[in-house]
C-alpha cells in the first residue's frame, strides 16, 4: 500500500491506523463491517475487515468463525472456535465441539468470519503518534522534512514517555499482541512499561 492510500484509508477510519501493520488480539475475530459488534478498524490484505476485540468479549463466551487461519502451519480449517473466559482464550478447536462443551457461556458465531491468530508490530515508534496528527495531506517525504524533523529534536524522555503511552494504548485497542518499539528515550519507554514490557 503507498503513502498516499495508507492516508486516505486513516482519514476514512478518523485517524486510526496510520501505519503499515494493523493488528488483531490474541485470536481475534474478523468480520465484515456489517457484523456489528464491538468493533475496531483492521486492515487485512487490502480489504477492510472488522475485528471483535477478546476482551471486548461477555466473561465467557464461545467464539465460532467460518474459518480459521494458522499462517505457521499454513492451513485454513473450517468452523473454527475459540472459548473466552475473561478475556483470555482458554480453548480452542472446532466449533460445534465447543459449543456442546461450554452450553452455558454466550455462544457468538461470526458468519462469512475468521478467526486469526494474533500479530505482532514488528517495526513501531510509538512516540511519533505526537507528530502524526500534522500529517495532514502532506507526502511522506515532506511530512517528514517539515514535521518530524523539526520537532522531533524537541522531544525529552517525558514527552516520549507519554507518547509512547498514547501510541502503546491505541496499539492495544486496536488488538495488538505485541509490539517492537524503537525510537529516542527507549529508558523512558521501558520505566513507563512498569512490569508491561
Amino acid at each position: 500500500m503507498s503513502w498516499d492510500a495508507a492516508k486516505r484509508v486513516s482519514a476514512a477510519l478518523g485517524g486510526f491506523g496510520l501505519g503499515f501493520g494493523l493488528c488483531s488480539f490474541g485470536f481475534g475475530v474478523v468480520c465484515r463491517a456489517a457484523f456489528g459488534l464491538r468493533l475496531s478498524p483492521v486492515l487485512v490484505g487490502v480489504k477492510l475487515y472488522f475485528a471483535i476485540l477478546v476482551s471486548g468479549l461477555s466473561a465467557m463466551s464461545v467464539v465460532v468463525g467460518d474459518y480459521a487461519l494458522d499462517p505457521g502451519l499454513g492451513r485454513v480449517y473450517r468452523g473454527f472456535g475459540v472459548v473466552v473466559e475473561g478475556g483470555v482464550i482458554v480453548d480452542a478447536g472446532e466449533g460445534e465441539v465447543l459449543v456442546g462443551r461450554y452450553p452455558r457461556y454466550e455462544r457468538l458465531v461470526v458468519k462469512r468470519g475468521v478467526i486469526v491468530p494474533s500479530f505482532v508490530d514488528s517495526h513501531t515508534h510509538l512516540a511519533m503518534v505526537l507528530l502524526r496528527a500534522r500529517a495532514g495531506l502532506l507526502g511522506m517525504g515532506e511530512w517528514f522534512s517539515e514535521v518530524v524533523l523539526p520537532r522531533e529534536r524537541l522531544l525529552g524522555p517525558a514527552e516520549v514517555g507519554l507518547g509512547s503511552l498514547v501510541g502503546g494504548v491505541e496499539l492495544a485497542l486496536s488488538g495488538a499482541s505485541g509490539f517492537v518499539d524503537m525510537y529516542f528515550h527507549e529508558e523512558s519507554v521501558w520505566r513507563l512499561g512498569g512490569g508491561l514490557v
